[in-house]
Formats: structure tokens, sequence, C-alpha cells
């Protein structure tokens, strides 16, 4: 007995791929990344690129794993700085693979279910390795945000099972930015270690107008709160 239906397999083959809601950002890198399909050689498959850009997610994961594996603490710096390279290298090819396809007639269903199992797979990698950089510690909040995460890119994946479109964004902010924003986070905590995102913002906001704000206010926006789902210090 197979894995798949006879329905899901007549849906393999009637299956193209539309996709939509691009940003700025996605318009701003398309010469670019078009530039650099054209110099990639025909013969590299574009699954090969998928899962060269995953691998860079589990080295990355590996080492955060043997560093941090309780997701607390520190880690030498150049951890942080590969996470982010590795986040950065990871979405540049995963904007390249389904070019490379279509460049070279190869598209397929079989090699877009591989690409999404890819990206399911990346999608807890990375949510693995940004805990590793705020240094958020094993608890609920953790993991109320990454299911937090993971419940939308369902949600992202039974939308295109249905309408066959896979909106990357709303024009505004979308993958590529949000892949972006998780390179951000890592280098900074190259820059400034992770004891960075459990300081208090008003350490790094001076504003004259923030000190004169309520006492509650001042600490409800402790990064702190959000990350480990409880206030940082007793209210008096």
């Amino acid at each position: 007995m197979g894995y798949l239906s006879t329905r899901a397999l007549d849906g393999l083959k009637a299956y193209q791929y539309k996709a939509g809601g691009y940003t700025m950002l996605d318009r701003l890198h398309a010469p670019f990344l078009n530039w650099a399909t054209s110099k990639l050689p025909l013969w590299l498959a574009p699954n090969l690129i998928t899962l060269t850009g995953t691998l860079a997610l589990i080295a990355s994961y590996l080492l955060s794993a043997y560093y941090i594996p309780d997701f607390a603490g520190d880690a030498p710096r150049w951890v942080y700085l590969f996470a982010a390279a590795a986040v950065v290298f990871y979405t540049l090819l995963d904007c390249l693979d389904g070019k490379q396809a279509r460049r070279t007639n190869s598209s397929s269903p079989l090699g877009q279910l591989f690409d999404h199992g890819c990206d399911a797979l990346s999608v807890n990698l990375l949510l693995a390795t940004i805990g590793c950089s705020l240094s958020i510690g094993c608890g609920w909040a953790h993991a109320l945000g990454n299911l937090g995460v993971m419940f939308i890119w369902i949600l992202a994946q039974w939308e295109e099972y249905h309408t066959s479109h896979m909106l990357y964004g709303n024009e505004y902010y979308g993958v590529l930015e949000c892949n972006y924003t998780l390179a951000l986070v890592h280098v900074v905590t190259f820059l400034l270690g992770p004891c960075f995102w459990r300081e208090p913002v008003m350490h790094y906001l001076p504003i004259k107008q923030l000190h004169g704000w309520s006492k509650w206010l001042a600490e409800a926006v402790h990064i702190n709160m959000w990350l480990h789902g409880e206030w940082p210090y007793a209210i008096t």
C-alpha cells in the first residue's frame, strides 16, 4: 500500500506552482537573483541547491546544540556569526532553487514537495538557533513561540493546497524580511552577546519622556518579560 492515495497522486501530477504576495525587498532582490541563477551550471540540480541550503542550517543547529544545549547561556561569539551567515546562505539558495528549476525545465511536483519538506525542517532549525541567540531557555514561552510560528507556516501550506497559490508575504513583510530579521538578531548577539537581550530597554533607549512613565510601564517593556513570560523582578 502506498503512502499517497490515487487522488493525491493525481493532484501531484496536475500541480502547478503559483507564487504571490511579493514584497519590495523581494523585488529589489530579483535582479541579483536572476543574475546569480544565470551563473549556475546547467547540470546543477535544483534539489541539490535546496539541500545545500538546508545543510547549512543543520550545521548551525548542531553548533548551537553543542555549545548551548538548553537554549540558555553564552557560546563563543563566532557561533552566532556562523548562524547569521547560515540564515542568509539558506535564504538565498531557497530563492535560487526554483529559478534554477524553471531555467533548466526541471520543475516538478516532487521537487516542490522536496522544497517544502526542507522548508518545514528549516523552520524548526531557525527557531532553535534563534532561541540560542536570545538565550531564551527552555520553558512554556519558548514552546508557545515555536508553535505560533509553525502554526502560521502550516496555515500557509494549507492555503496553497486549497487555492493553488503560495503567498510569501503581504507586500510589506514576508519570508525574506523574516529571515533577514533572524540574521540581524544573530549579528546583534555576535556583537553584543546574549546578555543584550536580558537587559531592560531603558538601558539602550535613554529618552527623557520614558523616564516619566510609571514604574509598571517601564517594567512592562523589559525584554525578558515576553521572552520568559514572567516579570523580571518584583514591582513594589
